[in-house]
This record gives structure tokens, sequence and C-alpha cells, in this order.
């Protein structure tokens, strides 16, 4: 091994020994020649490589990369910087490694080939962490492992991660640790408070700084240093990341880049789920009235709900002449009134949905005949009464289809239409039951 001058070559040696990352050696027939003791981060033993062809190490599928880099090499072309292949550990497993390759010898003639492997974290939890995101998981199991990428690196540290999901609920992703150390029900004046109303990261190296009551709970853990990170969209503090340092562990700035790295990998999957969300909910909202849409009802999951299910489907009788006399904002502002009053008629428990155009939906979970019939009787009463516009006071009444029975909203919603029409027949203003 020829060291740059001014490095003695048993220190260049040493250092290579010495190296976290795997360092091998091949021969002209990719044969290992000499490893590093870091071959142990894979569960081998240095001496087990010995003599093992590296194609028995990488995984069947990618072998042809591996020769045709070592033949471009043999052709004088520079290698890419590194490359990644699943290595095989010790136990039979597969992991992802960056390696990267030089050629060793003299000009134009190649007597061994160097192999530096790393296994990377970063980029199994990337794509774990975009398949999940992509596939709808919830942010807590999109982000089940983000923290590896820091225990790649830090071994002595311990995170979690603090957040509110879509319906206000504290969630906490990552190490298992005291609540009262990771922003969780905290004190006003606790560290986790200051980070979060101000923005800005807090750490804190040694217990001192800390207040009693969260160094006592720390010392007791085993830590020793504390990092509060605020994860930020949109000028708003949306989580909070908290990396503690066991004793003896190396100082949590020491990971500046990785800790960044997951607060920034949080950001985005919370964001995508936030914005995911609001478009969920405006895919199945009437814009107009504010009530859940035809899909809404359509996608309503109806396991699980006790006894019978009522549905009332109903159609106003004289909405069009409204539109045509006064205005379509003027229409606009009866199908408001008419939401309003049908959200006034039905229980707290039931679902009122804009179907379309004038057309009204209710469904009743749980309800048996005694308590659907004074439900659309109520919903028939209210929509009879006048409704008060800004130029003119109009009546429209309504024609109501009603189903009851076991069967799902959608079952009962065709069969109440079925009846809806039957109402219109008869001459309007009516309600009418299936068979």
């Amino acid at each position: 091994m020829t060291a740059r001058p001014g490095l003695p070559p048993e220190r260049a040696l040493d250092l290579v020994e010495r190296a976290h990352d795997g360092i091998l050696l091949l021969d002209t027939a990719a044969c290992v020649t000499w490893v590093n003791d870091a071959a142990r981060t894979l569960g081998w033993e240095p001496d087990d490589l010995i003599g093992r062809s590296v194609f028995d190490l990488i995984a069947p599928d990618d072998v042809a990369r591996a020769l045709e880099g070592l033949g471009a090499m043999s052709d004088g072309h520079a290698p890419p910087s590194s490359v990644p292949f699943m290595v095989r550990t010790a136990a039979g497993d597969w992991v992802e490694c960056d390696i990267a390759a030089w050629p060793l010898g003299g000009p134009g003639e190649i007597d061994a080939v160097a192999l530096h492997v790393r296994p990377t974290q970063d980029s199994r939890v990337l794509r774990s962490l975009l398949e999940r995101l992509l596939a709808g998981a919830r942010p807590e199991a999109v982000l089940a492992d983000v923290f590896d990428v820091l225990y790649h690196r830090s071994p002595d540290m311990r995170a979690v991660v603090c957040f509110r999901d879509e319906h206000d609920r504290v969630v906490l992703v990552g190490d298992d640790l005291d609540p009262g150390l990771t922003g969780v029900d905290v004190d006003p004046d606790s560290p986790w408070a200051t980070a979060e109303a101000t923005g800005d990261e807090a750490l804190y190296e040694g217990l001192a700084s800390l207040p009693a009551a969260v160094a006592a709970r720390a010392a007791a853990a085993g830590f020793r240093d504390c990092w509060i990170v605020p994860v930020r969209s949109d000028d708003a503090c949306i989580a909070l990341v908290t990396v503690w340092v066991t004793e003896g562990g190396a100082p949590a700035r020491m990971d500046l880049y990785s800790v960044r790295f997951v607060a920034q990998l949080i950001e985005l999957v919370l964001r995508w789920r936030r914005e995911t969300h609001a478009l969920e909910r405006a895919a199945s909202l009437d814009p107009l009235t504010g009530l859940p849409n035809r899909r809404a009802l359509a996608e309503l999951d109806d396991r699980g709900a006790p006894g019978d299910t009522g549905v009332l489907y109903i159609d106003l009788d004289h909405f069009k002449p409204v539109n045509d006399r006064f205005g379509h904002a003027a229409g606009d502002e009866v199908l408001r009134t008419v939401a309003t009053r049908l959200q006034r008629a039905v229980r707290p428990t039931d679902l009122v949905a804009r179907l379309g155009g004038d057309e009204f939906g209710v469904v009743c979970h749980g309800c048996t005949r005694e308590q659907l019939t004074a439900v659309a009787d109520r919903v028939h009463r209210l929509l009879a009464e006048d409704i008060v516009l800004a130029t003119a006071v109009v009546s429209i009444g309504s024609s109501i289809g009603v189903a009851l029975g076991p069967a799902s909203s959608g079952d009962l919603l065709d069969r109440a239409d079925g009846a809806l029409t039957a109402a219109k027949q008869a001459g309007r203003d009516t309600i009418r039951w299936a068979d």
C-alpha cells in the first residue's frame, strides 16, 4: 500500500484497518485477499471472508452489474463514485450497501481492486417512506422507521417526534420514552413549549440547564444531552423532534446533518398528509352547502351499525321556478337554507348529504320505523315553511322517498329513489315508503 507523502505506511494501514466502513481487497479473480475489522458490521469475521469470491457476497441480480463495472475498470474507465448493491450478511440476510471500487496497480495494469462498503440506511428508509406515503398510510406508519437514519450514524441517540393528527390527537413516533421527555403534556415554561412558540432549535448539553423536573427524569433514564427541533410549515410548528443522548455518548451536535434531515422528512410527510386529507375532504363535500356529497354517501361504511338503517331521498318540489324567476344566486340561497333545515330536522348521529341539483339524502343508522317516520315528518314540515330571500319570499316544499332495513346505505338509497318517483307521480308534496 502506497501512502501519501508525510503519512508513514504503517499509519496508513492503521487508518484503513480502523475505518468504520468495510474495506476489502480483491485479486484479479475477484476473491477477497484482505479485509478490515469493519466487516463485523455485517456479521462476518474478517478471516471468514478471505478467499471468498465477491460474487458470493452480492445478490445474484447484482452480479451482472458488478462484472460490467470490473470490466470497465480493466478497460481503463474510471469507476463510479459508489453503486448500490445488496450484500449478504453472515446470517444470510441481505443488506443494501453503497460500494465504491478503485483499481490498484501500476500504469495500465490492475493487480487488485479495493472496495469501500458502507451499509446504507438512508435509501432504504426513503424508499419505505415514499411507498407508505403513496399507499395512503397514516403518518405514524409512514414515519415508523424514519429514525433509523439517526441510529445508523449515532447509536447513542434516542429520538421521538410528537405531532397532532387530523383529529387533533397527539401522536408519538420513535423510541419508547418517558412522556415527560417527549413534549407531551408539558408545562408552558418547558423547553418544548419554548421551542414550539419561538420556532428555534434548543440544544441542552448536560442536564444542568434543563428544568429540574425534566433533568430528574432524564437522569433516571440515563440521558445527558437534549436537542429539541421544531418542525415548521407555513410559519406554524407542526411537530417537535426530541433527541436524547445517553450518558457516555457522542455530543448531540455531532449529528447535525441527520437530525435536520429527519426533521425535513417529517415535514414532508405531515404536509403531504395534511394536504391530501384536505383534498379528500374537498372531494367529499358539496362546496355550496358544505354537506357531504354523493361520493361521501357512496363511501359510507355501514359495518358495525346497530339495528336497521333508514334512508330519505328528498327532492325539492318547486325549486326550478325560483332559479328562473329570481336567478341562480337566489337558488343558491334556497339550497343553503334547505341544508340548514335538514340538519335541524335529523338526529345528531344522522348524515345529511346533497346528492346533486335540488336532491338531498339522509342516512339514519340504528333507527326504528317510528324514529324514521318522525325524521321524515320533521323534514317534510320544515321544508314546507316559507324561505325569506333578500328580494322575495318563496315556498318550495318537498317529495320524499323512504326506505328502511338491514341493507347498505347504497342499496337503501336506490330503494328510496324508487319511492321518491312514486311520490312525485302521486302529485308531489308527499312522503312514500319503499316496498
